[in-house]
């Protein structure tokens, strides 16, 4: 009899149960801001005339030496919001032909950095189709590839930016979660659905324009949606550089960029971001004065702030009305010896900038730090001494003690001999330290992926029914 109402009680409680993860409904009832839990919604979270209006500079290009002397330090560095701090910005950093020095210094000058992946492969397929595993290998690596060479504390770096705004879903957030990742600034909407940054506790509302859309539950997991722009021809744009702006002086590109930013101002105050791209500031000579001229009219408004993606997450975790909100203040410090590396990447020479020692090979996807992969360490070599252990005789003959003759030829057919040749089938010709475009996909950990719990309850579901039958 206890047998029987075990069963029965495993079996109620496998049919009950709900798929493991599987995002619900969000109410405010059940997703409480005390929780850390935020609805996706387009109201503000306070009422509107107490709500800051948030503007963030988010820069996904490589962080080249030329880009920073030309465009960022004299953009950024000293420009001040209206209550005299410093604008915020957030550079989600790829790896090929960054310079860990400059970035740094952005970490000095107090800006966020993110990561935007190691490869930034330019195959929308390449994201939508990768494994868990490959993207975990790509933000976590680049997380660890930016706190080793530019010097900065890996707790620092928790946003992510996926390369074409390509999510997969499931798999994208997944990987993020693995990778220490604490918000994403991929999921693009278009500009007449505003939403105001949320948490994947419960289903999303926010439709996805391009991707995936999650479906499973992602506990504080934060989304600070990609909010686009509408260019001089009615086009939708998520890139500056993308973007279609009827210029004919830098007053113009300041009118133009005002408007993208009144959107935002004159309805609920949804957070904003411009995508800025050194690219933005060389297709047109108007561009560069009047983004500037843009920023300087930014000044004028004392309910406006420039500040990292981070600051929106952290204001929308704990949304206080505008005469409460105080930024908080940062003085990162990081050192750095700068020292340049000189390294192959699928035979084209690199010279990378690093804060720290030089990796012995070209860091990339499954190899963050550039390690060498070590020499197996059974290789039999040229010097008889390296016969097996288990070799009774103190002689450097290639015969065994046990051998009748004195003839090396009775000696056993598998001894090794002192030509190379004679190693075993299993050792490598060199090491394995080649990494590519198009990394190896790694299995998923069943021990990790919401996807294989599902299957476990499902096999649970199966063995009670047969149980039952039985």
């Amino acid at each position: 009899m206890k047998y029987f109402l075990s069963i029965v009680l495993l079996a109620s409680l496998a049919f009950s149960y709900p798929y493991p993860f599987a995002a619900e409904q969000c109410t405010s009832t059940v997703c409480l801001i005390e929780n850390g839990c935020q609805c996706s919604s387009m109201d503000s979270p306070i009422e509107k005339e107490q709500t800051p209006q948030f503007v963030t500079l988010a820069f996904n290009d490589a962080v080249t030496n030329a880009i920073y002397e030309t465009y960022l330090n004299p953009l950024l560095v000293g420009r001040t919001n209206a209550d005299g701090t410093q604008i915020g910005a957030t550079f989600y950093v790829p790896h090929e032909y960054t310079d860990y020095e400059r970035v740094n210094n952005l970490y000095n000058n107090n800006f966020e950095i993110a990561v935007h992946s190691i490869s930034k492969n330019p195959l929308t397929s390449y994201w939508q189709e990768a494994s868990e595993d490959l993207l975990f290998d790509e933000f976590n690596g680049q997380r660890i590839v930016v706190s080793q060479f530019a010097n900065i504390p890996i707790d620092d770096i928790i946003g992510a930016r996926t390369p074409n705004l390509a999510i997969n879903g499931d798999t994208t957030f997944s990987a993020y979660k693995r990778s220490g990742i604490e918000y994403d600034n991929s999921w693009s909407a278009l500009s007449t659905d505003r939403y105001f940054p949320y948490t994947l506790d419960f289903k999303s509302q926010q439709p996805c324009q391009i991707g995936v859309c999650p479906t499973e539950s992602f506990p504080g997991m934060w989304v600070l949606p990609m909010i686009s722009q509408v260019d001089s021809n009615s086009h939708q744009c998520n890139a500056l550089a993308g973007c279609s702006i009827n210029a004919e002086s830098p007053d113009d590109v300041k009118n133009w960029l005002l408007e993208q930013f009144e959107r935002h101002y004159s309805s609920e105050r949804s957070p904003i971001t411009f995508n800025v791209n050194s690219a933005f500031f060389e297709i047109s000579e108007f561009n560069y004065p009047g983004f500037e001229a843009f920023l300087d009219e930014l000044k004028n408004f004392n309910d406006v702030f420039v500040v990292s993606h981070k600051e929106v997450r952290d204001w929308s975790a704990n949304p206080v009305p505008l005469g409460e909100y105080i930024r908080t203040s940062t003085d990162n410090s990081a050192s750095c010896s700068p020292v340049v590396c000189e390294l192959v990447k699928d035979e084209e020479r690199r010279y990378m900038k690093s804060c720290s020692a030089c990796p012995e090979v070209y860091p990339w996807v499954g190899n963050p730090l550039g390690e060498k992969e070590p020499e197996p360490t059974d290789e039999p070599t040229d010097e008889p001494t390296d016969e097996p252990t288990d070799e009774p005789t103190d002689e450097p003959t290639d015969e065994p003690t046990d051998e009748p003759t004195d003839e090396p030829t009775d000696a056993p057919t598998d001894e090794p001999t002192d030509t190379p040749t004679d190693a075993p089938t299993e050792e490598t010709t060199e090491p394995q330290q080649e990494f590519t475009n198009k990394p190896a996909v790694q299995p998923i950990n069943p021990s990790v992926s919401p996807v294989d719990i599902s299957s476990d309850y499902s096999n649970i579901k199966q063995w009670l029914l047969v149980i039952f039958i039985k």
